[in-house]
Parts: C-alpha cells; sequence; structure tokens
C-alpha cells in the first residue's frame, strides 16, 4: 500500500509539473477545431492531433479519480477469502495483541527521540494503521473486531488503573517521599500509554475511511472526565 501510495504520488507530481503550461485544465481548447478553422495544411493538422493527444492525456491523469485502495481490496479479497485461507477467519481475534506490540513499539521509538543514539526513533507510524485497516476490509471483518469492544475495554482499563493509582497517592500523602515517585512515575506511564492507544484508535479510525469501510463503533463513555481525549462520532 505505501508503494502504491508513493507511485500515485509521485505521477500526480510528475502530471502536475506537465500541466502547469496548459492555460485553463477545465477548458482546454482543441488545437484541431482552431486548425480546421484556420484552413491550414494537412501536416498542421496531424501535429494539432498529437498534441490535443498528450494534452488529453496529461488532464486525464492529473483528474483521474482512481480509487487504489479499492482496487487493492478488489484484487487481494477473492483470494484471501477463500476456503483455502480459512484460518484467516479468526485474524480479528489477534489484533488486540499486535494493538499492544505496536503501543509498546511507538513508545519505545519516541523514546529514542530524546536520546543521542537515535536508532529506531521515530515519532509517527501510520503503516500498522493502514495494513490493519487494509486486512480488516479484505477479509471482511470490521463488524467482526468492532464486536470485542477492544477500544473500550482498553479506555476503561487505563481508567481504573489511574483511579486506583491516584487513590494510593491520596491516601498515602506525606508518609512515604519514594512511594510517592513511585506512584507519580506508574500514573505518568498509564497516561502515555492510555495516549498512544487512543492515538492508535485515531489512525485505525481514519485509515478505515480509505477502505470505504464502515465507522468503528465508538463506545461511549460515563467517565469522560478521566479521559485525555474524547471521541465523537
Amino acid at each position: 500500500m505505501g508503494y502504491v501510495r508513493l507511485v500515485r504520488s509521485g505521477g500526480l507530481h510528475c502530471s502536475s509539473n506537465a500541466a502547469r503550461f496548459i492555460p485553463d485544465l477545465q477548458d482546454v481548447v482543441s488545437l484541431v477545431q482552431l486548425c480546421e478553422d484556420a484552413h491550414v495544411s494537412a501536416e498542421t493538422i496531424r501535429a494539432a492531433e498529437n498534441l490535443d493527444a498528450v494534452i488529453n492525456s496529461l488532464t486525464r491523469n492529473f483528474h483521474q479519480d482512481t480509487d487504489y485502495f479499492k482496487l487493492l481490496v478488489d484484487v487481494f479479497a477473492p483470494a484471501l477469502r477463500d476456503n483455502k485461507n480459512s484460518h484467516l477467519k479468526n485474524f480479528y481475534l489477534i489484533i488486540p495483541a499486535m494493538t499492544v506490540n505496536f503501543v509498546e513499539h511507538s513508545l519505545a521509538a519516541k523514546d529514542n527521540m530524546s536520546k543521542k543514539n537515535r536508532t529506531g526513533a521515530a515519532f509517527t507510524d501510520d503503516g500498522f494503521a493502514m495494513g490493519l485497516a487494509y486486512m480488516l476490509k479484505v477479509l471482511n471483518q470490521n463488524s467482526s473486531f468492532d464486536s470485542l469492544h477492544w477500544w473500550s475495554g482498553v479506555r476503561r482499563r487505563f481508567i481504573k488503573e489511574r483511579e486506583k493509582v491516584e487513590q494510593q497517592r491520596q491516601s498515602g500523602s506525606g508518609v512515604d517521599d519514594k512511594l510517592q515517585q513511585t506512584l507519580a512515575l506508574t500514573l505518568s506511564r498509564l497516561q502515555h500509554y492510555q495516549q498512544e492507544f487512543e492515538l492508535l484508535y485515531l489512525s485505525v479510525s481514519s485509515a478505515r475511511v480509505f477502505f470505504r469501510g464502515d465507522w468503528p463503533v465508538v463506545p461511549n463513555n460515563n467517565n469522560n472526565n478521566n479521559t485525555s481525549t474524547t471521541h465523537s462520532q
């Protein structure tokens, strides 16, 4: 998918550079018609026909609204949904574990940004979200994954963990400074993890739009005051 996006962007860039000499892409004048009205020679008309063909090709490529993501789905969906790949029917069940692994990897990559040795450092990565949305669409498992209520479950878990740490901090106030520091670090870690899960949720939700999939179910949360990010459907 990244290669397709790269090729498509390169094609648009090339077409835009070549089309910048055309005065109006919305209203392209036919040179053949102008030559015929001017009663020029046959050779000139043939040259005008060639130029018209080139201009039409440029404008068509520049305005072509080809949904390459849909093409990728249409090509691979029949093969991956075939009985020979029946083991993929449960693909959606491994997504929670994959998201946990990705969040840990993303946090480690962001942490490396502030280090002297930035090997493996990164501040953003939409490849996993795009791939996940693509596989869910190809395997027709958007509804199955939504039925797990994974995102709302993760959110509730972090809310409970943060509330537990906050209670410990309040009950142990002024007793042990080291304990307070440990609880503060734990709370900070939980906030970072929750924020990363929220960002991944938004990335996956946005990526699913590219594949014309149904919007993921956004769970109702009565503890909005405890979340760092709110969502609207």
